[in-house]
């Protein structure tokens, strides 16, 4: 009784609660609903918001603008305007969804896959604007939101996964393996000794694939560096991952035909003209194409196999090779001043990513141009307008690679020439700078800030995609990746070929190289032909220079290189790569000026001031190793020379005066009258200098007591009076007694004034307190060149620095007594032999002195020139002056000087 009556009881109370809990029921789902149909409100925003801004942006920056992010919509006020009030409503309609689960996840599952890839491709714009108004958590419930969804189920599988590939490829290093189920290559880890390393541009590999893919066992797609080679290979397979159509392939390929194609949409192009192999003589190309050398391709060359350069010096050599095989050529003007830029573009239907560009490295190989790597730092180089005008010439072909249905990546070879960017080609496929670009890709993510107790964390939500799936995808319509043209990716790349090198130079090389090389089954051992592929390197490190002619400057030590033959050479080389010393043998010697070493090379009776610590000097080839007692030049390993080693005179337990003002070269003792220079005190100091601000001036007495210390201790022929600049002459009294006191001293003594250009009324007081020569640096002869690296002295104009040297000459009147500096590596050519030639005629001497990248100076980052540019010019330089006319006059004094 009292158990029914308990139970009865429970019923009553659970038919009490039963209203309480429909109405909860009914709350609940009204919320939902509510919530729905707020997600669906959104929604509807959302997606129109955001495909009338592509129309709205088009119309006020005047070309079809396919979500790229782009300077030109950021300048454009009305442009610029329209995406901040896109991406601030959409931010704020999406901190409304995040703080509702409910919502944000009804908005995420209405969102279609191509509505998701606009948002992500306009995070671009959001890292802009945050970096701009130095704000990482601006618009930040816009990329809360796109991580977000980027992690859903909904997302995820709508895209290719990471090994849903099969590769076929040129370079096992392409591809890692644990990217893809299958990696197939000419190049492989695991090629035997017996196996010949090809070329790939001179063999057909057809057969070699053929037979790989056949022992393909897995049913996934199979990706294809080439994308013609569906169509080769279609005998095999037809599971190959999309790909465009064949005749549109063939049409893209085509040199000729793509180039007129893209003059219809106002894409500069180099003329050209289409011969047969039968018709090509010089003269019938003088009469088409105005030139003493032209660029000869065959209609479908790749990596520079097919590309020639005609001249009429080498004409005897190359026509018959042209002529061997009936052929059709395309032919244009060759420019010798020009800078080869790749960008890898990816298009879908609706959508464009223009990924940052690089330079190109061509060089000439038996009268080939060939393509031998790719630096993504050296493009930053660039100005502002040619990365602009080279942008928006990748964008144009884009679109018009979208109207003709092509979808997926590709390659666009771009030329500058004279300040202009010229379309050279299409490259449909993958590119030999993919692996750089995979890689940087795969690096990036959103990142996401959090406030973790007061404390900002950064959190990466966003999954990373290589070119793999963004080229799989884009056949989708989607491209979903937020990297930009304005991305900055920190690598460089240089693919080493035979090349006629010897096996030892290679291997000694690849040793150096070491962890940043994918030999790619490469070994010691390796069968080669005379032009197979060897192995590559990548580097975090940039490896070209855009020269002042509109040239592209490979460092030297990033060839390989063969010892210098001629005393000049060996020279220039070692001014210029610098040389390796271990720690030990560091520790033994003196550091010279200019982040260098000055030693006298035995065999050659040559001294030379070598640097040790700049861009790429662990990959020179000159090293120094002590033997026992005595110190050795090497190359690549190998003897040399014995060497002698100039060992610091100036004691360290002087006092500061005496050990700071004084300096001793070779046979030369320089007395700083102050130390650092004036002109880094202000902030225009000279960019290529290192020297320090100015943070002391030395007293008459610490000059004199300085000086007497010198004439105690040390060894030297002569004295320089200079090293930093002087913004007035206040210390001009100390200097001068300085002067007279050493001239006291040391009747017969040289003493020589490094300053800048003294005022014309001053001169003579010098000469008569004891100058014996005078050198008024010029340094830069272009003034604007000289305003932008030298902001001070080139308040000093040109005109201006030649009236003083003629002055000087005046009263300093024997050749080499009146000099100027001149830093080879920031003038054009042209201008550098002009101003050389009229220095001659004036009688003032030149000092030729080889820009180096010192580590604490502003350009601490830049390349000098190569060695074949200076041994161009010091020959040059001999036709207009004679050898030993090339200053300073002291021959010790030469051992960091382009003379002998």
């Amino acid at each position: 009784m009292l158990a029914a009556e308990k139970n009865t009881n429970i019923i009553i109370s659970l038919i009490s609660i039963v209203p309480i809990i429909v109405t909860i029921l009914i709350f609940i789902i009204q919320s939902y609903r509510e919530k729905k149909i707020k997600a669906n409100k959104y929604f509807d925003t959302l997606y129109n918001s955001t495909f009338e801004l592509r129309e709205k942006i088009s119309n006020y920056v005047g070309f079809d603008w396919y979500y790229e992010f782009c300077m030109t919509v950021i300048q454009n006020p009305e442009a610029n305007e329209s995406i901040l009030l896109y991406l601030n409503n959409v931010n704020n309609m999406f901190y409304s969804t995040i703080e509702s689960v409910i919502t944000k996840y009804h908005l995420n599952r209405l969102i279609p896959i191509k509505l998701y890839n606009r948002l992500i491709s306009l995070v671009s714009y959001i890292e802009y604007y945050r970096q701009v108004e130095n704000n990482q958590e601006k618009f930040d419930n816009y990329t809360k939101f796109v991580a977000y969804c980027a992690k859903t189920k909904t997302i995820k599988k709508r895209y290719y996964k990471i090994k849903d590939f099969n590769w076929v490829g040129i370079r096992q290093s392409d591809i890692k393996d644990n990217r893809v189920k299958n990696n197939i290559s000419i190049f492989y880890d695991n090629m035997t000794e017996k196996d010949v390393r090809p070329n790939q541009n001179l063999i057909d590999p057809t057969n070699f694939y053929k037979n790989e893919l056949k022992k393909i066992k897995n049913k996934k797609p199979i990706m294809l560096y080439n994308q013609k080679w569906a169509y080769i290979f279609k005998d095999v397979s037809k599971n190959y991952a999309k790909v465009n159509d064949n005749i549109l392939l063939d049409f893209l390929n085509d040199k000729f035909m793509i180039r007129e194609y893209m003059m219809e949409f106002g894409i500069k192009c180099f003329s050209s003209i289409i011969f047969e192999n039968i018709d090509l003589e010089i003269e019938k190309l003088k009469d088409n194409i105005y030139s003493n050398a032209w660029v000869v391709q065959e209609i479908n060359g790749s990596g520079g196999y097919g590309t020639w350069l005609l001249t009429e010096k080498n004409q005897k050599s190359v026509l018959p090779l042209l002529k061997s095989n009936f052929k059709r050529y395309i032919i244009s003007k060759y420019y010798e001043q020009n800078i080869p830029v790749n960008v890898t573009v990816m298009v879908s239907e609706k959508q464009t990513v223009v990924f940052p560009a690089s330079i190109q490295i061509i060089e000439i190989h038996n009268n080939q141009l060939m393509y031998r790597g790719n630096d993504f730092i050296a493009f930053r180089d660039l100005s502002d307008k040619l990365k602009e005008s080279v942008l928006r010439t990748a964008s144009n072909i884009s679109n018009a690679l979208r109207l003709k249905g092509y979808k997926g990546i590709a390659g666009i070879d771009l030329m500058i020439v004279d300040e202009d960017v010229y379309f050279c080609e299409v490259n449909p496929r993958f590119q030999a700078s993919s692996p750089i670009l995979s890689k940087y890709l795969l690096d990036k993510k959103i990142t996401i800030q959090k406030k973790v107790k007061n404390r900002i964390t950064n959190s990466h939500k966003y999954e990373s995609f290589d070119l793999l799936k963004l080229n799989a995808n884009a056949f989708e319509g989607v491209i979903n990746t937020s990297v930009n043209f304005y991305d900055e990716i920190n690598y460089s790349c240089y693919y080493y070929f035979k090349d006629k090198n010897d096996n030892q130079d290679i291997n000694y090389k690849m040793k150096q190289l070491n962890k940043v090389v994918d030999n790619d089954g490469y070994t010691a051992f390796s069968k080669l032909d005379e032009n197979s592929y060897l192995f590559r390197a990548i580097l975090s490190k940039k490896i070209c220079q855009i020269s002042p002619d509109n040239t592209v400057w490979l460092s030297d030590n990033i060839r390989i290189n063969k010892r210098p033959e001629l005393k000049e050479t060996l020279k220039i080389a070692l001014l210029n790569q610098g040389v390796r010393v271990n720690s030990k043998v560091k520790a033994e010697l003196k550091e010279a000026v200019f982040d260098a070493i000055d030693f006298y090379i035995v065999k050659d009776d040559m001294y030379i001031n070598s640097p040790i610590d700049c861009p790429l000097v662990e990959y020179s080839p000159f090293s120094i190793e002590k033997i026992g007692e005595e110190y050795f030049l090497q190359f690549n390993g190998a003897n040399y020379s014995k060497i002698i080693i100039e060992k610091n005179q100036i004691e360290d337990k002087i006092n500061f005066s005496e050990r700071n003002s004084l300096y001793l070269s070779t046979d030369r003792l320089r007395i700083n009258p102050i130390l650092g220079c004036d002109y880094k005190s202000i902030g225009k100091g000279c960019k290529f200098c290192d020297f320090p601000n100015k943070n002391k001036v030395f007293t008459k007495k610490e000059l004199i007591d300085a000086y007497d210390y010198s004439r105690t201790n040390l060894n030297y022929s002569h004295i320089l009076i200079g090293g930093g600049a002087v913004i007035d002459f206040k210390n001009e009294e100390i200097v001068l007694d300085l002067i007279r006191y050493i001239r006291n001293k040391e009747p017969q003594k040289g003493i020589t004034l490094m300053s800048v250009p003294l005022p014309k009324h001053k001169l003579r007081l010098y000469k008569e307190a004891g100058i014996t020569d005078v050198s008024f640096n010029i340094e830069i002869f272009d003034q604007g060149t000289a305003e932008k690296i030298m902001p001070a002295k080139s308040t000093f104009n040109r005109e201006y620095y030649f009236n003083i040297l003629k002055s000087s000459k005046e009263i300093w009147n024997h050749y080499g007594d009146v000099r100027t500096i001149i830093m080879v590596g920031f003038d054009r050519y042209e201008n550098l032999l002009t101003n050389i030639s009229y220095l001659n005629k004036i009688g003032v001497q030149p000092v030729l002195s080889v820009f180096r990248p010192l580590k604490y100076s502003e350009l601490a980052n830049n390349l000098p020139p190569t060695n074949e540019y200076l041994y161009k010019l010091y020959n040059d330089c001999l036709g207009i002056i004679a050898p030993n006319n090339l200053g300073p006059k002291c021959k010790l004094c030469k051992n960091n000087t382009l003379s002998l």
